[in-house]
């Protein structure tokens, strides 16, 4: 799905990403910065998907499975974001997105 998050922030941050649910091959996009990653594998159910762009880890229930990542670490815009949430299958029971602003 196409969601929009406000990020009040002085400059880019990069979030902690966080999904769960059955899905295959599972891709967040940024088409406000650009910025798209993808899981290449199966989030299977009862898994959470965790990624930290600020940290660059990416764990499949506390695993890393960061080879299984490739693209981008998404990053987030001061202002409004879209970002898209798609699978080649299934679907995304949850996606959240959390940061922290950088203030001045």
């Amino acid at each position: 799905g196409d969601n929009r998050i406000l990020v009040d922030s002085i400059s880019d941050i990069y979030p902690v990403i966080t999904l769960g649910h059955v899905a295959v091959n599972p891709t967040i996009e940024n088409l406000t910065t650009g910025t798209k990653f993808t899981y290449n594998g199966t989030i299977a159910a009862g898994q959470v998907l965790v990624v930290d762009g600020n940290r660059q880890t990416v764990k499949l229930n506390g695993l890393n499975v960061l080879e299984n990542f490739s693209g981008d670490w998404v990053r987030l815009a001061p202002g409004i974001n879209r970002l898209v949430f798609t699978t080649e299958s299934g679907s995304l029971e949850f996606a959240i997105v959390e940061w922290s602003e950088i203030v001045g």
